[in-house]
């Protein structure tokens, strides 16, 4: 490796460590740069870390949130992926510091490699990278898992399909299937999606170049794409069966899954990254719009040079490519905002993920490639295309100058412009009322009313640093083309500028807190702490209660919860969930349970403690606590874990839910199945007895009793394809009951019930994986 080189990756590490040095030179802040990181990511390693601990192996089964869910197959859990091994050894918040930086670090030298093998020089790749790796989108992708764990592996893809179609030599195809595998392991689908289809994209775009090779080429992507499912199988086959039964099984609706797009008003952020404000300013006035889905700046030097290309770069087949790439990725990041985007909406998968602007990531790496071309371009300016060029600068100085007196104009009448401001902040107040961001926080007309000035004087800001960053890469420009500094210097400066200017913006976003003092308890967690027994709580509207009891803080405390937050969840779930808790059934982060319309259907999950904002009046509810506006209740009906019934029901599969609120159902009465139970030996009387669980663990539930008659041992845990049940070792029927727990029949007498989960598409995946990945490498070393 040339000794330049080595000393470009080393800077690159003092970059990365400048840009986030509030986390990797302090890690114990890390957790908190991502609500997710902190809510998920961070909980769901901790699951695999305790159960490996204990020796009870991996955890396939999740039964700390929504009554139990799968946790092999959860979008969120990469326990496959091979970085992932630095948190089995070192603690999460600590950790994730170190393996943000080794991804930044991965990406820089897979796309260095990438772009040198295009033929961009040097000094221009590390400016592409530059460009690339401290953008405003990976900035903030960098702590979020799913995403970035995708996302790096891309440009080696690029590297070693431009290496397959140059050599033609199928030793690619292994190559680039090993990394698919490794980039499905990495948890991410959908950046793992749209990474493939742009991958596919431009490997059609460069044989319309090449003209030749085509079969060579498709056999090369045939390989490739079935190594790559092989080795992702233990993480792909579970996460497709999972979805199947989940919220987004039967995929999203059309409004959903345009959420996040990306609108007209937000393309000034190419300019001025903060124009609309950031963060909560940035929600309070456009519903739908998220500031940290749309922060799509890439640099005023970046955007020059683009302008650069374009007129100056055209014969360039990789530039023509990626230019390509960048307008199909801008299209679709649109979203609803046009019809492009219906075309993919209706194609399988596309319709199961919100947020199309998060194309929009291919679209800043298409940037950074054409703008390295671009500089490169410059070695070769002579005097005519410097006389060219000194007339484009001339135009966009034009332009900023309009913009500057247009600024001055405004700022002298900004009374006016504040009352225009407040109209439309009232007007956008109430077509936007019941936009999350708005409702969840409680925020009033008056609150917004009270922003305008701050936005206002946000505006102007932002002006001002774009036009005072645009005088800045037009003068150095400017001097170049009039021969007073040379191209070396020029580029230099350019690097300067675009450095400073990611910085000033990108790392605002890098404002992590202690992860710590995020765990401190609280009198509510610790009245429920007191309480020895095996039972869930349900928060109602968590949202609104997360100082009391949010995901990470229950879990961290051992406690269950029947609420919860994750990537998907189950459908049949979810459907119970809104029917007593008079809310949407919806794909969301979180189901925001409202309200118990229904108390026996929580009496059924084992939910012994509720969690309010608001007063209920139940008298099945016996009020605790109050503690920072949520109250504590305690749920006297609750029925245990596990328990034994030897009466049941059968119903239509429509009516199960009707019939389990039905005033004459008592669930120690019996039980609600739509199964046939003709067969079974059933006696009139009703008995109803808890049962002491022997052990209970994520993967297995043992239980071992004496039974005065027939009947079903209930587990009130959520059943789920791949859970066996065994009585006295032998396997049995698990029946669905009470719409969404399970159950297995037991005759008189004494029996040992174990519930084991057995997930058979995790096995078939685990093999299918052993041996992509040993192929792979066989194949790899053969044909070397």
């Amino acid at each position: 490796m040339n000794k330049k080189t080595i000393i470009g990756f080393a800077v690159f590490v003092v970059l990365i460590i400048l840009f986030f040095n509030k986390i990797i030179l302090s890690p114990d802040d890390a957790a908190t740069i991502n609500a997710d990181l902190l809510r998920m990511t961070s909980l769901w390693e901790g699951q695999i870390n305790e159960n490996l601990e204990k020796n009870n192996g991996l955890i396939l089964w999740n039964s700390d949130v929504y009554s139990g869910t799968p946790f092999i197959g959860s979008p969120l859990t990469t326990m496959f992926y091979p970085i992932s091994i630095i948190f089995y050894f070192v603690p999460f918040h600590k950790a994730i510091a170190y393996v943000m930086a080794l991804n930044l670090f991965l990406i820089v030298v897979f796309f260095y490699l990438y772009l040198r093998l295009i033929r961009i020089s040097r000094f221009s790749a590390m400016f592409s990278v530059a460009i690339f790796v401290f953008s405003g989108m990976v900035v903030l992708w960098a702590g979020i898992m799913s995403f970035i764990n995708a996302l790096m592996w891309f440009p080696l893809l690029l590297y070693f399909l431009e290496r397959a179609i140059q050599e033609k030599r199928l030793v690619f195809g292994f190559l680039i299937g090993l990394v698919f595998g490794i980039q499905i392991l990495g948890s991410g689908p959908q950046i793992f999606l749209y990474s493939a289809f742009v991958l596919f994209l431009y490997g059609a775009l460069r044989l319309i170049y090449e003209r030749k090779g085509l079969v060579r080429v498709s056999w090369i992507f045939a390989i490739a794409a079935v190594i790559g499912i092989l080795i992702g199988s233990v993480q792909l086959l579970p996460m497709l069966e999972y979805t199947k039964y989940s919220i987004r099984g039967s995929g999203l609706g059309y409004e959903t899954a345009t959420m996040h797009s990306l609108p007209g008003y937000a393309l000034i952020t190419f300019l001025m990254p903060e124009f609309y404000g950031r963060g909560g300013l940035y929600w309070g006035f456009w519903k739908n719009s998220s500031f940290a889905e749309q922060y799509i700046y890439v640099g005023l030097t970046t955007l020059v040079l683009l302008l650069i290309a374009i007129f100056f770069v055209r014969k360039n087949k990789y530039a023509a490519i990626f230019a390509i790439i960048a307008l199909f990725s801008l299209l679709f990041s649109l979203g609803k905002y046009t019809p492009f985007y219906r075309i993919f909406y209706s194609l399988p998968l596309f319709d199961s993920f919100r947020a199309p602007v998060r194309m929009m990531i291919f679209f800043v790496f298409s940037s950074a490639v054409i703008s390295g071309f671009s500089l490169d371009a410059l070695k070769e300016f002579d005097e005519e295309k410097k006389e060219r060029l000194r007339k484009l600068l001339y135009v966009i100085g034009l332009l900023a100058a309009i913009v500057a007196i247009v600024a001055i104009i405004s700022y002298t009448n900004r009374e006016a412009l504040i009352e225009f401001g407040k109209d439309m902040a009232l007007k956008l107040y109430s077509e936007n009322a019941d936009a999350s961001r708005i409702t969840r926080s409680g925020l009033s007309r008056d609150y917004f009313l009270s922003l305008v000035p701050i936005i206002l004087k946000n505006i102007f800001n932002s002006i001002s640093i774009f036009l005072i960053t645009i005088a800045l890469i037009l003068l150095v420009f400017y001097l170049w083309v009039q021969n007073k500094i040379r191209l070396k210097h020029l580029s230099w400066l350019l690097l300067i500028i675009l450095i400073a200017e990611l910085f000033m913006f990108s790392t605002k976003f890098i404002e992590p807190a202690g992860f710590g003092n995020r765990f401190e308890t609280n009198p509510i967690i610790e009245n429920i702490k007191k309480d020895e027994g095996l039972f869930r709580v349900l928060s109602l509207r968590s949202y609104q209660t997360k100082d009391n009891l949010p995901q990470y803080m229950a879990i961290k405390n051992d406690i269950q919860l029947a609420s919860g937050c994750d990537a998907i969840f189950l459908r049949k779930y979810a459907e119970y969930s809104c029917f007593y808790g008079d809310c949407e059934v919806k794909a969301d982060a979180c189901i925001p349970i409202n309200d118990v319309k229904y108390p026996r259907m929580i009496d059924l999950l084992n939910i012994k403690y509720v969690i309010s904002p608001k007063d209920v009046n139940d008298g099945s509810l016996s009020f605790i606590l109050n503690y920072n506006g949520a109250n504590l209740y305690k749920n006297n009906d609750y029925l245990s874990r596990a328990y034994f019934v030897s009466k049941a029901i059968a119903v239509d599969k429509n009516e199960v839910l009707n019939a389990i609120v039905n005033k004459s159902f008592h669930p120690m009465n019996y039980i609600v199945t739509d199964e046939n139970i003709s067969d079974l030996n059933l006696f009139d009387r009703s008995e109803y007895r808890e049962l002491e669980i022997e052990s209970y663990s994520p993967n297995k539930v043992a239980i071992e009793n004496e039974f005065g008659t027939n009947g079903f041992v209930v587990l009130s845990d959520v059943n789920y394809p791949g859970w066996n049940a065994y009585v006295d070792d032998e396997k049995a029927k698990i029946y669905d009951v009470n719409y969404i727990l399970k159950a297995v029949y037991v005759n008189k007498g004494r029996h040992r019930i174990e519930f084991m989960y057995e997930p058979k598409y995790y096995k078939i995946g685990l093999y299918l994986s052993i041996f992509g990945l040993l192929l792979a490498l066989f194949m790899a070393f053969l044909l070397r």
